[in-house]
C-alpha cells in the first residue's frame, strides 16, 4: 500500500502550525504539543528532522522555538516527504539510491518509472498552504495545475482519444 509513515504526517500537521505564526514569532516544542494531538516526544523528534532537513531554522534561548525557514507556499509536498522519508519511489527500481537486480529484464520497470515521475510531479505543486486549510479548493486547484502541465496523466492514464480496453474474458 502506498502510504506516508505517520511521522510525516505529523510533520504536516506541525508545519501547518507552524506556518499559522505570525511573521518572525517563534514556536517551542511544548507549544506546538499543546496546539496538536501530538505528544512531546514525538513533536521534537519531528521538529529535529525537518529542521536537519532544512525545512526549519531553530532559534535558542529562553524564548527559542522553531519557524519555517520559507513561506508556506514555497514549501512543496515533495520536499516533507522526502525530508521525513527519503527519496518518493513507488517501486525499487525508481530509487536512485536503490539497486534493482532485475531491472535490465524487468517488463514493467519504465512503466513504474512514468508513474513514479507523475505522482512526483503532483506532488511538487502542492504546497504546505495548499494543504492547510478547511477546504479541498487549493488542492483541486494544484491538481489541475499539474494535470494541465503534462506532467501528470489524467485518472486511468488515458486520453479520451485512445482506443478502449479490451476486457479479459
Amino acid at each position: 500500500m502506498l502510504r506516508i509513515s505517520r511521522l510525516t504526517d505529523y510533520a504536516f500537521i506541525l508545519l501547518a502550525e507552524l506556518a499559522e505564526a505570525e511573521e518572525g514569532e517563534v514556536l517551542s516544542g511544548s507549544t506546538l504539543a499543546e496546539r496538536t494531538p501530538l505528544p512531546l516526544p514525538t513533536v521534537r523528534k519531528v521538529l529535529k528532522k525537518l529542521g536537519q532537513e532544512g525545512l526549519l531554522e531553530s532559534h535558542q534561548g529562553a524564548h527559542g522555538g522553531y519557524a519555517l525557514t520559507r513561506s508556506a507556499d514555497e514549501v512543496s509536498v515533495t520536499e516533507v516527504i522526502s525530508a521525513m522519508e527519503g527519496p518518493i519511489a513507488v517501486t525499487t527500481c525508481t530509487d536512485a539510491d536503490e539497486v534493482c537486480e532485475i531491472e535490465e529484464a524487468c517488463p514493467t520497470s519504465e512503466s513504474w518509472k512514468v508513474i513514479n515521475e507523475a505522482i512526483r510531479a503532483t506532488l511538487d505543486e502542492l504546497t504546505l498552504a495548499d494543504l492547510h486549510g478547511p477546504d479541498t479548493e487549493t488542492v483541486q486547484a494544484a491538481l489541475s495545475r499539474a494535470g494541465s502541465s503534462g506532467s501528470a496523466p489524467s485518472p486511468g492514464g488515458r486520453s479520451p482519444d485512445d482506443p478502449p480496453r479490451r476486457s479479459n474474458p
